[in-house]
């Protein structure tokens, strides 16, 4: 704890002298008074009975004291202080150098598995979602069997995920702060060179296979428009084949995703 403190002039007093030394005093300092106050000046605390109290002004050095909010949730466990702790810390080490670019971080801990077996045998899965104020949602997960080492793989890919991300930013000169240089990844860079496939065109109307049962839905904020470029970074981000945005040049619902064979692709989603 790093503590400052401001004395003013009117509130220090001199020992054995009873009036006030400063430029509110009534009478004017005499040379051997003037002395006496610039040698006590360091020490001397206010006068409590007219003169306000310094002002004192404390910043902390704690490890875990961040600009952004951290949110730690615990699925089919009990998430005790200590493992609380465990994660907290270590991702927000992760994220010291990146702190002006990241608004809020969830930390998901969970544990597979149903009741026959021990805790201990089921997979442990830690997962780490950034939202960061200008680069979209960064996602990295990793299951093992034991939920400490989870943890600390999980944050290893954060760290590349998130020097992966700085490093692409700054090339656009779109990080906060300075460096970086100018330009940035154009469509060509990021879709294959064949032509009008870019975009490729799917029978709706063709019987649909059988498919799993859907045991999950999720619904996806859209932050900000992007551009395609943008969106094939955010998929790569959160680490999903395909991602949904809303086109910047034109306002139209999209869909990049990930080619088998090598680039990306763009759905567009459109009735007969």
């Amino acid at each position: 704890m790093m503590l400052s403190t401001m004395l003013s002039p009117s509130c220090i007093r001199i020992p054995g002298d009873g009036l006030g030394v400063g430029p509110s005093s009534r009478h004017a300092a005499s040379p051997a008074r003037s002395s006496a106050w610039r040698q006590f000046r360091p020490f001397l605390p206010c006068r409590p009975a007219r003169f306000p109290c310094p002002t004192v002004a404390s910043t902390s050095d704690a490890p875990g004291s961040t600009a952004f909010k951290v949110n730690v949730q615990g699925r089919h466990i009990t998430l005790t202080p200590s493992l609380k702790q465990h994660a907290e810390s270590k991702v927000i080490k992760a994220l010291q150098k990146y702190d002006n670019a990241v608004k809020e971080v969830d930390i998901k801990l969970s544990v597979g598995g149903r009741g026959k077996e021990a805790h201990h045998q089921r997979q442990q899965t830690a997962e780490v979602t950034v939202r960061t104020l200008r680069h979209g949602v960064v996602r990295v997960e990793d299951t093992e069997d034991d939920l400490h080492a989870a943890v600390d793989l999980v944050v290893d890919k954060l760290r590349r995920k998130m020097s992966k991300l700085k490093g692409k930013a700054l090339a656009r000169s779109d990080w906060p702060g300075r460096g970086g240089g100018k330009g940035g990844p154009s469509l060509s860079d990021v879709l294959p060179e064949d032509g009008d496939e870019a975009a490729e065109t799917l029978d709706l109307n063709a019987e649909p296979p059988v498919l799993p049962e859907i045991v999950r839905e999720k619904i996806v904020f859209m932050e900000k428009l992007l551009t395609v470029s943008e969106a094939v970074v955010q998929m790569e981000q959160v680490g999903h084949d395909f991602y949904v945005f809303q086109d910047s040049a034109d306002r139209m619902l999209k869909i990049v995703y990930r080619r088998k064979s090598e680039g990306y692709g763009v759905l567009l989603p459109q009735t007969q």
